[in-house]
């Protein structure tokens, strides 16, 4: 045999010189006649070896002259129906087909093995090839004796050519009523190309949206999936595996990436701001990437380069001690907000996966849709961004106690609104949600007109409703109300509480007019408390936003 001549070639040169002889056809494969020379012998599918040459001669034929001169015969287009995997000395029991396809929708690979493979059969231990060679090329196996495949092309050409999709979806014919709708009448039907050999499923019913597709496009459609898991179920089933991608490598080298970055401390050093506001938070964000980690498929799902997942608000705070889903879900969303988590829109998600999750919701009677994420990579530039974020958050008087939806439209508007909240995108705020700001608006201004300034715990007793509820609710509306009158929020000081004649111990935070002012800083020292801190100076002169004059003298 010649360098470079291909598995087809030399099938298509073996039946010919059978024909041509009248040899035996059924001692054809190489595991019955030779054992052929860097190919995997796969007789005993427990004990695969690879064939190596200790000894041979110098007669060389060349495939290509074989070919020219053997005449063709009926044999060799009968190649594309590829041999099959072949489970019946597993004792396998009666198909059913209704069990196949209900296991296939469920996921159930176990279940779906027993049906295959008989119950003798554990998942290593899943015959992948029988009476058959596979060259060395093109797989390799490991300790538990799965086949790998060295890339995507010759493991779907494998799943398509080897796997029948009539044993697979357990139907008694090749044609037959089909999976994907009701019908009294079979309309369809699995079929092999000729031209790839590929087993195909094809439904003739101008009712079915399911016209034609391989395993995996059948596989998909039951599962109401997207194409990596669809290939992932595959996979586990038959105990097959692909060698890890350069995308895979390199997905799950930025999300190991994230987590050290994390756990290390550097975050606490280089972004303080940050730090402070999430710290009690890092186990969830931890928790995400870890998750994120279980979803880098064999290839990007359709539309992005980055690893999509979901994951319920119920299963992050099962794996963390004494988690409130409220609490946490809050929190998700803050991480959402500083660019750490992100949020994906309807349109964002791929076809497959946004039906499953539909159907999960429907199914479920759940409110709202499951949600999809996906783990930025935790660069210098995004995590400056998050330490912004993070700064405007303390700034804008944000907390996490009226941590919302309607807290970040108010504060900054829809389209921050729809990237933290991208499920809700379009909603306008309730008429309730108005209703409260107006009287809020107008409490406030009153106050100032009446007194000079305003406090939320003033406006908390005069508004109706639950003191803790109507808290929660005036942080929702008062950065709005500030930035629409000029009025800012600050502390009252010596200065601030004499020019108010505000009676009450420490510093308490009232609601002013916004008014420039020059402080003039005739001297400073670090224990003078009463001073507002801005460093080592000497005679300087800052300007202050949002604090009336204040002459600070030594």
């Amino acid at each position: 045999m010649n360098n470079g001549a291909t598995v087809e070639e030399f099938k298509k040169a073996q039946v010919r010189l059978i024909d041509y002889f009248n040899s035996d056809e059924a001692v054809k494969t190489p595991e019955r006649v030779m054992r052929v020379p860097d190919f995997y012998w796969c007789k005993d599918i427990n004990n695969r070896y690879m064939c190596k040459v200790i000894e041979y001669n110098d007669d060389r034929y060349n495939i290509k002259g074989i070919l020219e001169i053997s005449p063709e015969c009926e044999q060799e287009y009968k190649l594309n129906r590829t041999p099959k995997i072949n489970s019946a000395k597993f004792s396998k029991p009666i198909i059913c087909r209704q069990e196949n396809v209900d296991l296939i929708r469920k996921g159930d690979v176990e279940g779906l093995q027993k049906v295959l493979f008989g119950d003798s059969v554990v998942m290593q231990k899943v015959p992948t090839i029988e009476k058959d060679y596979i060259s060395s090329s093109i797989v390799g196996t490991n300790q538990n004796n799965k086949l790998i495949f060295s890339n995507r092309d010759n493991f779907y050409n494998y799943i398509k050519q080897q796997i029948d999709l009539i044993e697979f979806l357990g139907v008694d014919n090749d044609k037959f009523n089909c999976i994907f709708h009701e019908e009294n009448n079979p309309s369809a039907s699995i079929f092999i190309n000729e031209e790839t050999g590929h087993y195909l499923y094809k439904c003739h019913s101008h009712n079915c949206d399911f016209e034609t597709g391989s395993i995996i496009e059948v596989v998909q459609k039951l599962r109401k999936c997207d194409i990596p898991q669809a290939i992932n179920f595959i996979k586990r089933v038959y105990g097959l595996e692909i060698s890890e991608t350069e995308w895979q490598i390199n997905e799950k080298s930025v999300l190991k990436g994230n987590i050290q970055y994390l756990e290390s401390g550097q975050l606490q050093e280089q972004y303080p701001t940050l730090y402070k506001r999430i710290r009690n938070y890092i186990p969830i964000l931890i928790k995400f990437n870890e998750i994120a980690l279980k979803y880098v498929y064999d290839e990007p799902v359709k539309g992005t380069d980055k690893v999509i997942f979901f994951s319920s608000v119920r299963y992050i705070c099962k794996h963390l001690k004494n988690a409130d889903v409220s609490d946490t879900n809050s929190r998700i969303n803050l991480l959402v907000f500083l660019g750490l988590v992100v949020k994906l829109d309807e349109n964002s998600i791929p076809k497959g996966m946004l039906e499953k999750s539909k159907e999960q919701t429907r199914l479920k009677k759940q409110k709202n849709d499951v949600t999809y994420y996906l783990i930025p990579q935790y660069t210098d530039e995004l995590l400056q961004e998050a330490e912004n974020y993070a700064v405007l958050f303390k700034e804008r008087n944000m907390t996490i106690k009226g941590w919302s939806r309607e807290l970040v439209i108010r504060t900054f508007g829809e389209e921050v609104a729809d990237r933290v909240f991208p499920q809700f995108k379009g909603r306008p705020l309730s008429d309730e949600s108005e209703e409260f700001a107006w009287e809020f608006d107008k409490l406030v201004l009153n106050l100032i007109e009446v007194k000079g300034y305003a406090t939320e715990r003033e406006v908390t007793l005069q508004l109706k409703g639950s003191k803790s509820i109507t808290e929660q609710r005036i942080k929702k509306v008062l950065q709005e109300t500030l930035d629409k009158y000029n009025l800012v929020r600050v502390r009252a000081g010596k200065e601030l509480k004499k020019k108010y004649g505000i009676k009450s111990s420490g510093s308490p935070s009232i609601i002013v007019k916004n008014q420039s002012s020059i402080i003039i800083i005739n001297s400073y020292t670090k224990n003078d408390k009463d001073r507002h801190d801005f460093g080592s100076c000497s005679l300087r002169a800052v300007i202050v936003v949002g604090i009336d004059t204040i002459k600070v003298s030594a």
